[in-house]
């Protein structure tokens, strides 16, 4: 099990790869609170994949199970922060369109504009990876720096949900006002046209 030192600095590599994959794995689960069970999967499959390499006889076997531990912790990195990006952006829609679709996001919060900014790139990256348009390194570097920016904008939105929760109830109250004015016009174009005709 004595591992030949040509494939020492390539198991070093593959190492960083997995635990750059562990700590991007328990850094979502602290926001999720959930398991991300397919880069649980991965670095499972590579864990395998080492330990076949490191018990092989044969180079071609190392070099073999060495390629598949690294192409499982990329994979892993992939998919750990594929999830983080599509829960932030899931998270902040559901806020700005769903509990608070008639506030200006621009008049409660300083600097939304960055916010909408980093929301685009982040959509704009998936769907680029998604159709080819993006390799996969390049990839786990911007979807690392998405998740932080991520992060940032909804720990930001929470910061004001005091600040939005006044807007919207302000923002009902106008809308209310609003029916009441549209009501009360009817009702004396109703009351006049009755008029006439009396």
């Amino acid at each position: 099990m004595n591992l030949p030192d040509e494939y020492r600095e390539r198991v070093r590599q593959i190492c960083d790869l997995y635990n750059t994959a562990e700590i991007d794995l328990k850094n979502v689960g602290r926001v999720k609170d959930v398991l991300i069970i397919t880069g649980v999967n991965q670095l499972r499959y590579a864990g395998q994949h080492l330990v076949r390499a490191l018990t092989a006889d044969d180079a071609v076997e190392i070099s073999d199970n060495l390629d598949a531990a690294e192409r499982h912790c990329q994979r892993a990195i992939y998919d750990i922060n594929d999830s983080a990006v599509q829960y932030f952006l899931q998270r902040i829609d559901e806020l700005r369109r769903t509990q608070f679709p008639r506030v200006d996001f621009n008049a409660v919060i300083p600097d939304y504009g960055e916010i909408v900014s980093t929301i685009r790139e982040a959509r704009s990256m998936l769907h680029a990876t998604r159709d080819g348009q993006h390799d996969r390194q390049q990839f786990y570097n911007d979807a690392r720096r998405h998740v932080r920016d991520l992060t940032v904008a909804s720990e930001t939105l929470d910061e004001h949900r005091a600040d939005l929760i006044r807007s919207s109830r302000i923002a009902r109250r106008q809308v209310a006002v609003s029916w009441a004015a549209v009501g009360a016009t009817l009702l004396v174009a109703l009351i006049g046209g009755l008029n006439l005709f009396a």
